[in-house]
């Protein structure tokens, strides 16, 4: 439990810090939703420096969420669990519901008919196995793959591979000059 705590506590911070950097950016005012008469971005202020030509600033804008992942893996792959145990935990006074969340065992009929409805025409994911192929092997793959996502729900552990997502800009075709960002998952995802 004292480890969950720092952990979340340690997530949350992350948060805020991405919130600062877009705040610095001078994006928070769109980011909130708040009405602006003009809600086009400018200028935008980077390291010290202001870009204000529609073109820097959509790549800018590309290249910082396309790195965001990468940077935020980076860094939380050096914090060490033992660092996180010396946090100051504070005990909560929120009632905790009677009853335990839990999520259903998954059937193997189940994993099958989701293998069966995949769409073929989509693009391979990052895992690269064809949609195609996991529809035809369905009957063969469920149970191992049933296996795999129950174990995963038993133990809390999620697949590293299966959390990865890659992020492909390619050009707008609405706004010249424009990049706009395309999430790739892996297909069991």
């Amino acid at each position: 439990m004292r480890k969950a705590k720092s952990k979340y506590f340690v997530i949350k911070s992350r948060q805020a810090l991405k919130w600062e950097t877009v705040k610095g950016m001078g994006l928070d005012k769109f980011a909130l939703g708040r009405k602006h008469k003009n809600a086009n971005i400018n200028e935008l202020k980077v390291n010290d420096d202001i870009i204000s030509d529609d073109k820097s600033i959509t790549e800018t804008l590309n290249e910082y969420f396309i790195n965001i992942g990468m940077k935020m893996a980076a860094e939380s792959a050096c914090q060490s669990t033992d660092a996180l145990n010396d946090q100051v935990i504070y005990e909560s006074t929120v009632l905790l519901p009677k009853e335990n969340f839990h999520f259903a065992v998954i059937t193997i009929d189940s994993v099958s008919k989701r293998l069966q409805k995949l769409n073929v025409s989509k693009a391979t994911g990052m895992d690269g196995i064809p949609a195609n192929i996991l529809k035809l092997t369905s009957t063969l793959i469920a149970p191992s793959i049933t296996f795999i996502f129950n174990l995963s729900i038993r133990t809390g552990i999620y697949i590293d591979e299966w959390k990865l997502a890659r992020v492909i800009p390619f050009t707008n075709l609405r706004i010249s000059g424009s990049l706009k960002p395309s999430l790739e998952f892996t297909t069991l995802n």
